[in-house]
Parts: C-alpha cells; sequence; structure tokens
C-alpha cells in the first residue's frame, strides 16, 4: 500500500495561478500576434491606395518641401536617394531618420511627420 500525501490548498492555489497566469500569457501573445497581422494589412492597403493615387497625381518631392516651408531639406533626400517615386517612403520615415537626413530642427521633423502621413489617404487636407 501506497499512501501519497494530500495535496495542500495552498499548493492547488499555486498551480490554478500559475495555469491562469499561463491563459492569460498565451492569450497576450495570440491578440499581439494578431494586432500586428492587422496593422501589417492596413499598412500594405494604405500604401498600395497611396501609391495608386500618387501616380495619378504627379507628386513632387521638391514641390511638398517647398509647400512645408521644409525646402532646404530636399538636397538632403536626394543625396540619401530619395526621389519623386519614394513618396510611399515619406510616412514611413521617422524622427530618427529625419535627424539623419540633416533634419536637426524638432519643429521640422515634427511638421515633417505630420504632413507625411497625409501621404498616404488621398485627398486628405493637411493638419493646420
Amino acid at each position: 500500500m501506497v499512501i501519497r500525501p494530500q495535496a495542500s490548498s495552498n499548493s492547488k492555489v499555486v498551480a490554478n495561478t500559475v495555469l491562469q497566469h499561463q491563459s492569460n500569457t498565451e492569450k497576450q501573445v495570440r491578440e499581439g500576434r494578431l494586432q500586428v497581422a492587422l496593422d501589417w494589412t492596413n499598412s500594405r492597403r494604405l500604401r498600395a491606395a497611396a501609391s495608386e493615387s500618387n501616380k495619378l497625381d504627379g507628386f513632387s518631392l521638391k514641390e511638398w518641401l517647398c509647400k512645408l516651408d521644409l525646402s532646404q531639406y530636399y538636397d538632403s533626400f536626394v543625396n540619401h536617394g530619395f526621389a519623386d517615386r519614394d513618396v510611399n517612403l515619406l510616412p514611413s520615415l521617422t524622427e530618427d531618420d529625419l535627424t539623419a537626413l540633416g533634419i536637426s530642427m524638432m519643429a521640422h521633423r515634427r511638421r515633417f511627420i505630420a504632413h507625411a502621413q497625409t501621404l498616404l489617404i488621398p485627398h486628405q487636407a493637411p493638419p493646420s
């Protein structure tokens, strides 16, 4: 006859807590993966729409920077390989990217980022 010690209520509570935490963690991972997939899909759709609309609009990087009062940075963009056809890349530039391009003034970086986001959505007016 084998005598097994009875599990204490504390060990049952700990085991249940661990299982519940694992379940919550797995759920968060699944939700995180789903959000990443949704973000990726939405980004692709927006970029495709922007690509089509900008082909029709004849986007000019130089003119766009002039409208933003940031024309002094046009040569820097060109020197870093940007051209009119790269309109879809502009909204993805970060503050660090803009700093690397030589845009050292925070207000200029913020203005660029705010207006670049409007390039993703056709015919959206820039923020005031």
